[in-house]
């Protein structure tokens, strides 16, 4: 469930509520489900940069050394010297952009197309390597705050494969340099657009929301049923974890017996289910939304802010009209570190 909240007439979006199983509130059980989360998600940002690159690289003139040089944008910059770096990592890479643009134009006036299907394959992998690092991020950094920096997580229990030992604060780190380098690659390729609603330029840029480090904890009226029979969990005798097979039907609100979904289409009534014994949520109420440093999903973070219109004439010299294409550049850019919530 996303909002959006008008703090002095500028509009904010935020995810609020993500609905399915939730972590625990706290304790050893928060901090293992936090790590195995962020582990995976991790591992799927990884994945996905790799195969985006691998895709970039198949269509640059001269393999991977046309690709600006490697550079630690994840390590804590100061301004003036994020500004020099950043500057010239945007004309590197808008460079090689336009490289591959006049390839492309002079392919497709040849009936050839350069810049097709596998580059869009690469421009959607690499945008879904960014959510996934930040959201192995926001997984390993809440971890962090139970465990500490120098607490060695067993990496193999939870990835299920051979791994070294590896402490949460390292975690941590890895997962904000695959944030940075996957963002990097989307931003120089393929843009990280401000979008205009009509109303006020927005900044969505992925890479640059995870250095909001405040999130949103949501207060809800809720009861919750058994998953089999749809009664209060402690008055039933459904074994939490079991399988028993349910009759799909509809109460007498329309909801499906199996999955609880109003106007279900994928459980007929009268078939038959298998269904794991667990209480979920019923009629969910939505009380208030507090802003926390911490917030009980780790997920639940700020989707969207403005851009002031200042920011805008001082970078163009103008305010352009809604419907121009603006990019970001913040992913080309080194890190100036993480806006906590006392500083906003």
């Amino acid at each position: 469930m996303t909002v959006a909240a008008r703090p002095s007439g500028r509009i904010v979006e935020s995810l609020i509520l993500r609905f399915g199983e939730m972590p625990p509130a706290a304790g050893p059980a928060r901090a293992q489900w936090c790590v195995s989360r962020g582990l995976t998600a991790l591992a799927d940002a990884r994945k996905k940069h790799g195969i985006a690159l691998r895709a970039v690289m198949a269509h640059l003139p001269h393999g991977p050394s046309d690709l600006p040089r490697q550079y630690p944008l994840h390590s804590l910059h100061p301004e003036l010297l994020a500004l020099v770096v950043g500057r010239a990592r945007v004309r590197s890479w808008f460079a090689l952009r336009r490289q591959l643009d006049h390839i492309d134009g002079v392919a497709r006036r040849n009936g050839l197309v350069m810049l097709g299907t596998a580059w869009e394959a690469a421009e959607q992998c690499g945008r879904a390597a960014v959510q996934a690092a930040a959201d192995g991020f926001n997984w390993l950094d809440d971890a962090h705050k139970d465990l500490g920096g120098e607490t060695r997580v067993d990496v193999a229990s939870f990835i299920g494969r051979p791994a070294d030992p590896q402490p949460v604060g390292a975690l941590v780190d890895a997962a904000h340099a695959t944030a940075h380098a996957a963002g990097e690659l989307v931003g120089g390729l393929f843009g990280c657009r401000m979008v205009h609603d009509r109303e006020q330029w927005n900044d969505r840029c992925t890479l640059a929301l995870l250095h909001l480090r405040f999130g949103n904890s949501a207060g809800l009226a809720v009861r919750y049923e058994c998953s089999v029979c749809r009664q209060d969990p402690g008055d039933c005798e459904h074994e939490p974890g079991a399988i028993y097979t349910v009759r799909a039907a509809r109460t007498a609100n329309g909801e499906c017996t199996v999955c609880g979904v109003s106007d279900c289409n994928v459980h007929p009534p009268g078939t038959a289910h298998q269904v794991t014994t667990r209480a979920v949520l019923s009629d969910p109420r939505l009380r208030e939304v507090s802003i926390t440093p911490r917030p009980r999903d780790p997920l639940t973070r700020i989707t969207s802010r403005p851009v002031e219109d200042e920011d805008i004439r001082a970078r163009l010299g103008r305010l352009p009209d809604p419907d121009e294409e603006i990019l970001s550049h913040a992913c080309m850019y080194p890190c100036t570190g993480f806006i906590e919530l006392p500083e906003l």
